[in-house]
């Protein structure tokens, strides 16, 4: 269970997942014991309740194995590649939490323009992000001197967080009209 505090929170829903991949420059497998081991030893001392968040996802992605691809998600055509193995009438969602931070600039530059690219291609395509606010400027001036990281969606600042799940404060009021 995720125990966090949050507030303002919009009504919001959990949607139907029905198809997930990912693209990773080394994958781990949710299946191998020591694969395991070594992502449960990233938990620090003192957060209570994340290993056993982190075995119930292992879990769920063993049970249910997703599609991955070893490469670099910054490389021309390997995004669209995967993206077109997802079910035509599904809402493609690409998320990126975490991730930027530790792609150089150069290359973040490139994910953006791939991004972009796909949700041209295929309409209705959302991409959502968890970052410092201070890494890039797609969020625009409603991420300016927050707190924390900013959640973001399509390029608009929703909330404030912590970027391991401690906190969220929710800053979009119309979020939830919008669906």
């Amino acid at each position: 269970m995720l125990r966090s505090s949050a507030r303002g929170l919009p009504s919001l829903h959990l949607p139907e997942v029905v198809w997930r991949a990912g693209i990773d420059l080394a994958p781990l497998d949710a299946a191998s014991e020591a694969d395991r081991r070594f992502l449960t030893s990233l938990v620090w001392p003192g957060e209570e309740g994340r290993r056993e968040r982190i075995v119930a996802a292992l879990d769920v992605v063993r049970a249910e194995p997703p599609t991955l691809i070893s490469g670099d998600a910054t490389a021309d055509g390997l995004l669209a590649h995967l993206a077109a193995e997802a079910p035509g009438d599904a809402t493609l969602v690409v998320t990126t939490p975490g991730v930027l931070p530790h792609i150089a600039r150069a290359g973040r530059t490139r994910v953006f323009e791939h991004i972009d690219a796909l949700r041209a291609a295929r309409p209705g395509t959302h991409w959502i992000s968890i970052d410092p606010p201070g890494l890039h400027d797609r969020w625009g001036a409603d991420a300016a001197g927050r707190p924390g990281f900013v959640l973001g969606m399509d390029e608009r600042a929703l909330a404030v967080v912590d970027p391991l799940g401690g906190w969220v404060e929710w800053r979009a009021p119309d979020v939830g009209a919008r669906r």
